[in-house]
């Protein structure tokens, strides 16, 4: 049988022949569209908030994004213990010749995220697209609201303490969100709380995008087409990237911040047998490197940057500097789960991403935590009794920290691949300064030892929380 390869076209246009010769090609319209089997791109907000600084070279990387986007969603894991797919994609683009140079740079960065085998081909536009032309106007968003940054902005834990950790060194971003669904009105919430803390933040430096893959109803599936849904989701950090850098570089805006605490944004591997797909790496500083080249390269930016002021912090201490900035009361409302949205903006207590905001919050010593929808760690030695699938992770969490007190920076540095794999991606202090080459190369020299001091002090913490 044929493999499947996924064409996102933004006129009505067919794959070239070759292509359909070799595959079993499921087309995707990209664009302002909610159609079913459609991609709904949100181009139009974004071509409104640039005006006469959008272009197609903005508009080929929105298209490309999209189809990637959309084959993370379509394109299922065959096991949980299968780390790669084979992702066939063709997109139209203005500047074919362009990105089939480009194509090798993002197939690596997409196998360093997720171990994906991506396979990409450029397809030439027939015609000019009338949505990837400026518009005579300058835009909703011409001068950005004064904004020297943008800043992802989920709804969890890490991102809105970044909002916080970003505003408090006098930088003035520009929030980004994905904003589909029920999570959009806690994004609201959030940002309303920042801004009561912090009244310089514009009212309109929220930027709420809602770019999603239009699915076929059950009962009009077609038999073939866009039917299927990955629940892993490996890629979509390469996604709001992109949408990242689509709302800040029409505005000259070269910094993009990704706030992570640096243990999970290390995706430290637990024990051999958590090193499966569900390790996610979104945050993982190499990646967060290449992605940076993939959009200096695309949109021919090379003083655009991506950076994560919390590599060596632990998610304890993140919560904690948050907290002396006044918004304790508000990160319980934070939203970290898996699950969220299934049973409403909640967190369930028992998924990965809440397994370790509650030894975070433990950690931090914040004495308002929020509740748990299903079932939260029992105190002390209890928490061998814990109600919950994730209990063995849990176990290997509590075993790597004694091993990682035992083995100290020395073991650190010379076994663990945090740790002597660690470039730098702070960029040094977070009041906009440019660093130098010389200054970057010092930074990434530093970068081993300050990643093992920050899994030494999470491995306290975590011995402290799991007798």
């Amino acid at each position: 049988m044929a493999e499947t390869l996924l064409f996102g076209h933004v006129v009505q246009q067919r794959a070239p022949e070759e292509v359909r010769r070799r595959f079993e090609v499921i087309p995707l319209f990209v664009g302002s569209t909610r159609q079913p089997g459609t991609f709904r791109s949100d181009v139009r907000r974004l071509r409104t908030m640039a005006g006469s600084r959008w272009n197609a070279r903005l508009f080929d990387l929105l298209t490309v994004m999209c189809t990637l986007r959309a084959a993370d969603r379509f394109i299922r894991s065959r096991d949980i213990y299968d780390m790669s797919r084979d992702l066939h994609i063709a997109c139209t683009v203005h500047e074919p010749e362009r990105w089939l140079a480009l194509a090798p740079l993002l197939e690596r960065t997409v196998f360093r995220l997720s171990a994906d085998r991506l396979h990409f081909t450029p397809v030439p536009l027939r015609n000019r697209v009338a949505e990837a032309e400026p518009l005579p106007n300058e835009g909703s968003f011409a001068d950005a609201n004064g904004a020297d940054c943008v800043c992802l902005f989920s709804g969890g834990a890490d991102s809105f303490c970044g909002a916080a950790h970003l505003l408090k060194h006098r930088r003035q971003p520009l929030f980004v969100c994905l904003s589909v669904g029920g999570i959009a009105r806690r994004q609201r919430e959030l940002f309303d709380a920042v801004r009561a803390k912090f009244p310089r933040v514009p009212a309109d430096a929220l930027v709420q995008l809602t770019p999603w893959p239009n699915s076929w109803p059950r009962e009009r599936r077609p038999r073939h087409g866009w039917q299927h849904r990955d629940s892993l989701q490996r890629l979509r950090a390469m996604f709001f990237f992109s949408l990242a850098a689509l709302v800040g570089r029409p505005h000259g805006i070269d910094e993009i911040f990704m706030c992570e605490n640096g243990i999970i944004g290390s995706a430290i591997a637990f024990s051999p047998a958590l090193d499966d797909a569900t390790t996610t790496r979104p945050a993982e500083p190499s990646f967060l490197r290449a992605m940076e080249t993939v959009l200096q390269e695309t949109l021919d930016a090379p003083a655009l940057h991506i950076r994560n002021p919390f590599q060596y912090m632990t998610k304890g201490e993140v919560l904690r500097e948050c907290a002396t900035s006044g918004l304790a009361k508000t990160m319980p409302r934070t939203v970290s789960c898996w699950q969220s949205g299934h049973l409403g903006i909640s967190n369930c207590g028992t998924c990965v991403p809440c397994l370790f905001r509650q030894l975070a919050f433990d950690e931090s010593g914040v004495s308002k935590r929020g509740a748990y929808r299903l079932h939260s760690i029992p105190e002390g030695k209890e928490w061998t009794q814990w109600k919950s699938s994730e209990l063995p992770r849990l176990r290997s969490v509590a075993t790597y920290s004694r091993d990682a007190l035992r083995r100290g920076l020395k073991g650190l540095a010379m076994e663990e691949p945090a740790v002597f794999d660690a470039v730098d991606v702070t960029g040094g202090p977070t009041a906009r300064r440019a660093v130098s080459a010389l200054e970057q190369e010092a930074l990434d020299d530093a970068a081993p030892r300050k990643m093992a001091r920050a899994i030494l002090r999470f491995a306290r913490a975590c011995v402290a929380r799991l007798p």
